[in-house]
């Protein structure tokens, strides 16, 4: 059985969530997709969402889309368990943070090189969903100070 198009976009839009993936998932391809052969992960509670390869080494990387402008904020908040799970699942591949913005601004964060010090880890009041209003929880993340990503404009 064939689903139809027109079923498939109505789930994308009644679903924020699959939505948000898509976008992100258009947007990396479109910023780095002609550096690396990108695989995107299909399921929802994955520790990263896209994964590749250079010669030598795997790499993972956590891509989110905000809905506000680059500028909001002073910094960017990367769950710590998002980055533990990440880390677990190959301790020695390259792993990445990657930041979309409103303004088509985005930040990359290799994550492998920032050093523990350079960081706050702490709790913060933050939405419960990246997507979707949903009330705002304490959440155990790392503050990425902005001068610690590449920046990227599109």
């Amino acid at each position: 059985m064939q689903i139809s198009k027109m079923k498939i976009n109505e789930e994308i839009k009644a679903d924020g969530y699959t939505l948000a993936e898509i976008l992100g998932r258009e947007k990396t391809q479109f910023l780095l997709g002609d550096k690396a052969n990108l695989v995107w992960v299909e399921e929802r509670s994955a520790p990263y969402d896209i994964t590749g390869s250079t010669l030598t080494q795997n790499f993972y990387i956590e891509v989110k889309c905000r809905n506000c402008k680059s500028d909001a904020f002073d910094s960017d908040l990367l769950e710590y368990s998002k980055l533990k799970r990440m880390q677990n699942v190959e301790p020695d591949a390259i792993h990445y943070y990657l930041v979309f913005y409103s303004d088509n601004k985005a930040r990359l964060y290799h994550l492998n090189k920032i050093k523990i010090q350079d960081v706050y880890v702490g709790m913060f009041l933050c939405p419960d969903s990246s997507v979707e209003d949903k009330g705002e929880v304490m959440k155990l993340c790392y503050e990425l100070p902005h001068h610690l990503a590449k920046a990227y404009k599109f």
